[in-house]
């Protein structure tokens, strides 16, 4: 069997000041302290939780909780670095564990990459909203991977394109 080379790839998160389909908005103030986080971390790295139900070989549904407080270490499948802030979009590059090192979380990517291009990666942490507006008291405990469909932070071409008659 070859070596399996490690999967990585650049996510869009979230559009930095625009409100999410959440009716949520994350100010530069709070991705801007993600940076300067990310920067004074000696590994410049953010954990990934894995964070899609699955169906079990039983017909069992697997719920994977986006809503624990902090990251559970057995959902780890990644870390995410690299974050970078370009025309108001926050943008990061996550590596996926290989699948023996994360209980077979990532078995699905290994086996066909092109299945990332259904997923998301949404930040993951706790803190006060005002007016909708997440507040500078946010702290960010690491990073989520789910499904495209259950983001709240994915625009429709339709929502950003508003055709005017």
């Amino acid at each position: 069997m070859s070596e399996l080379k490690v999967i990585e790839k650049e996510f869009k998160i979230l559009e930095v000041g625009k409100k999410n389909k959440n009716h949520r908005t994350y100010p530069f103030s709070v991705v801007n302290s993600w940076l300067e986080m990310e920067k004074n971390n000696e590994n410049n790295l953010f954990e990934l939780e894995y964070a899609i139900d699955e169906i079990d070989e039983n017909g069992e549904v697997i719920e994977r909780d986006v809503l624990n407080e902090f990251i559970v270490s057995s959902l780890s499948c990644g870390v995410v670095s690299n974050l970078r802030i370009d025309d108001n979009v926050l943008y990061a590059t996550v590596k996926f564990k290989l699948p023996e090192y994360c209980n077979n979380l990532t078995e699905e990517i290994y086996k066909n990459d092109s299945v990332l291009d259904t997923y998301s990666v949404v930040p993951k942490g706790k803190g006060s909203v005002k007016s909708q507006t997440v507040q500078d008291d946010y702290e960010l405990y690491g990073f989520n991977l789910i499904l495209k469909e259950d983001s709240a932070f994915e625009y429709d071409e339709e929502e950003e394109n508003v055709a005017v008659n």
